[in-house]
């Protein structure tokens, strides 16, 4: 059992640099879901305007998901 949790921390150690990325893509996605789900009602143009805003700011942001 102490042999297992030695390569599961070392397996967390040395991956931990990809979580920062994976996390702000998987906010991104969740995000878009929303917007595409369109629970508030909005109309195509406005839900076009709200996902193209989520477009633009995923491409100014991208370094922040590893691209």
């Amino acid at each position: 059992m102490i042999k297992l949790k030695q390569i599961l921390n070392k397996g967390l150690e040395q991956t931990a640099s990809l979580f920062t990325p994976i996390t702000v893509a998987y906010h991104w996605v969740h995000q878009a879901a929303e917007i595409l789900d369109n629970e508030t009602g909005l109309d195509a143009i406005e839900v076009k305007r709200s996902f193209q805003t989520l477009i633009d700011l995923m491409s100014h942001k991208k370094h922040e998901a590893g691209t």
